[in-house]
Formats: C-alpha cells, structure tokens, sequence
C-alpha cells in the first residue's frame, strides 16, 4: 500500500523499502536486505537531496549488515556516509554523530583497524562528555570500547584507567557492567594482577547470575579441564566455541568426559574452531605459525579431522561447515 501510494518514489516509498530491509536483515536474508536498502537511498535520490535523516538510517542499517557479514570494506564506507550525512545536516555536535562515530569505531575495531578505531572513538566519547558531561551513564559504551582497544593493544594500563573509569560512571550495573568488569579482568591480568583480573571476572559472573536467576541458566566459574567436579548432569546437546583448541585443555579427556557422563543417547554436539584473523583489516586464513609469514590451515585440518574421526567413531553422523569459524556438527544417526 505505500508503494502504491508512493509511486515507488519519497518519503513514503523510502520508509517501505528501509522497513522491509530491516525485516530482510533481521531474518538473516542479507542479499534481499541489501536490495532493498539500496532501492530506499534511490527513492531519496529521486527527490533530488540526499541529504536527508532517511539517507543517514539507511546508510547506517546498510552499514551494520555489511559488518555483520564480515564485509568491512563495504559497512565501514557506509557508515561514513551516514556520518558525513548527519555532519552535514546537523553540525559535528550533534548527538547522533557521537552514535554513528560509535558504531564506525566498532566497525574499524572489528576490522582490525585498531588505530583509526581508537581515533573515531576518542571523537565519540568527547563529544558524548561535551553533551552529557564527565559523569554520564552515557559514556559507558564508549569507555569500554576504548578500553577493549587498550587492551588489545597491549597498554593494560590505559584500558585499567577507562574500564574503571566506566564502572564510575554507570548508575545501576546493566549489560555493559558486565562487559566492563571483563575487560577489566584482561587489564589486570596483563598487568600481572592476576589475581584482581581474577576477581574481576567473578564479579562480573556474580552480576550475571543476579541479573538471570531463572532456572535455565547456570553461570560456572570452574576448569573445564575438571567437569567431573560439577555434577553438570546430561544434555541434549552440547556447543563449544573457540575453547577446545586452547592449549591448557586436554580436549581429549574434555571429549571423554562429555561421552561418558553428560550427553543423552542422542545428544548432538558442535564444536567451533576458529579460521581466520584480521591484520590492518585485511581477512587471512588459517593460523598463525613461528617463523612463517603467511597463515597456516594444517594443525586446524588436523584438528578438525580429529574431531570428525572421534564423533564417527561414537556413532554420530559428522558435518563439517562455516568459513570464518569451522563447525564439527556431530548428530544422532
């Protein structure tokens, strides 16, 4: 009905596209999201401004399931143009420019552009303190952003000083309570104040646990290494990402364990390896080897080839997907 009254051009026709790109995104039908945010900017083009708050949603939906893809090259350009739109529409101190410089230093972060994403996310937390002042829940986001660059940068100093400094300012603990009492356990541990970085952690389990006390969830603080200890009962699957590779597991006991006392008759299991590294943005393959420049898919070949061999050997029929993280999918014959 609005593209009939629209004519397939305006506002009105804009606001259909945007919408029903939106809903494409949600459902994971990505290729049809993007059609339609594409055929919503050229319904503003037809209007001859495309300077326009409709332009910057746009830009900015397109830009977020772009990254969400992995395509950073592509989010990371539209999320410029939805910041250069708002600029133009609004000045440089608007607080919709510190959102959109928000979400792009996350896109750059993601990207493994971590100073750039440093610098646009310096400009959002100023302007959030320019707006909001010095002690605003609202800087909360920026600071553990921040602080998560710190981290991964290796000056655990800094990223101490911001997660803590975010911690300050949040009224009541929420979501990025959590986040923050996480990266500040890493700044510690890298600090060498493992035990505070420790202790961190555990708090931010504790806040975890209060703030999802149903019966449903269960938040552990414990070495997988040992499940034996933790009467975790049996189940009717099992997932684990990016933890069985670690080299202070014996997966090998862990994959024991699991068959022996957790799983039902025909429990399934998935087990994620990861397969890929961001370097100054660039997506490389594989693993990264001593003494090698290029990365190296061998140890997760085998890896993978072990896992697979394992589950058939218990009775499972194994399926092997994914791109950036290989899944071993072993299900019930």
């Amino acid at each position: 009905a609005l593209l009939e009254r629209a004519g397939e051009r305006g506002t009105l026709a804009w606001l259909y596209f945007n919408n029903a790109g939106t809903l494409q995104d949600t459902r994971g039908a990505d290729d049809e999201a993007r059609v339609l945010y594409g055929r919503a900017l050229a319904a503003l083009e037809q209007l001859g401004d495309e300077d326009r708050i409709e332009a910057v949603f746009t830009h900015s939906n397109l830009a977020q399931l772009e990254a969400e893809h992995h395509r950073f090259a592509e989010g990371i350009a539209a999320q410029r143009e939805a910041l250069a739109a708002a600029e133009r529409l609004y000045g440089p101190r608007h607080p919709m420019s510190a959102t959109l410089l928000y979400i792009l230093a996350n896109m750059l972060s993601e990207a493994d552009l971590l100073a750039e994403a440093r610098t646009q996310g310096e400009r959002a937390l100023a302007l959030e303190v320019e707006l909001h002042g010095e002690d605003s829940p609202a800087l909360a986001p920026h600071l553990a952003l921040l602080a998560k660059l710190a981290n991964r940068r290796g000056d655990y100093e800094e990223a101490a000083t911001l997660a803590s400094r975010g911690l300050a300012v949040l009224d009541e603990p929420d979501f990025f309570t959590v986040r923050l009492r996480h990266i500040l356990g890493e700044a510690r541990i890298g600090q060498g104040r493992v035990a505070e970085g420790v202790a961190s952690h555990r708090a931010a389990l504790a806040l975890a646990r209060e703030r999802f006390p149903a019966d449903n969830f269960r938040f552990l603080e414990a070495d997988i290494n040992a499940l034996d200890r933790l009467e975790l009962g049996t189940f009717d699957l099992v997932l684990s990402i990016g933890t069985l590779h670690s080299p202070g597991i014996d997966d090998r006991a862990v994959l024991r364990q699991l068959f022996k006392h957790h799983l039902e008759p025909r429990a399934g299991l998935i087990f994620g390896f990861p397969n890929c590294t961001y370097r100054d943005g660039e997506l490389r393959y594989g693993a990264k080897m001593k003494n090698f420049r290029q990365p190296e898919l061998s140890l997760l070949i085998k890896q993978v080839g072990f896992y697979k061999k394992y589950l058939q050997q218990h009775r499972r029929k194994v399926f092997v997907t994914g791109k950036h993280y290989l899944l071993v999918t072993g299900a019930a014959e």
